[in-house]
């Protein structure tokens, strides 16, 4: 499951994949399986379960690089999520601040 293609949206400079763009390639083999939704928003807003949170759906191949700058947007993502809960109106320009 490891050597594949990277998926991210946004390419970080680094990403092995944005150059080759070939899935199997030997570069590929630094993927790292993501959640989509994070672990921590899954259990801590949305109440998911094991199962839920380690679905396919919710996986996705990301290089080393996409994945390290994704997840330095988990903490401010996990802080709209709680606010949203809260029943605030997270706008489209305070979710384009984290990306």
């Amino acid at each position: 499951m490891r050597e594949r293609e990277c998926q991210a949206p946004v390419h970080n400079p680094r990403c092995p994949c944005q150059s080759c763009q070939r899935v199997n390639c030997g570069n590929c083999r630094l993927t790292n399986i993501d959640h989509f939704t994070p672990k921590c928003i899954a259990k801590k807003i949305l109440h998911w379960s094991s199962k839920q949170i380690n679905a396919p759906e919710n996986l996705q191949y990301l290089s080393i690089p996409c994945h390290t700058d994704k997840d330095r947007t988990t903490p401010d993502r996990l802080r709209l999520a709680i606010r949203q809960k809260r029943g605030e109106f997270i706008s489209l320009e305070d979710y384009k601040k984290i990306l």
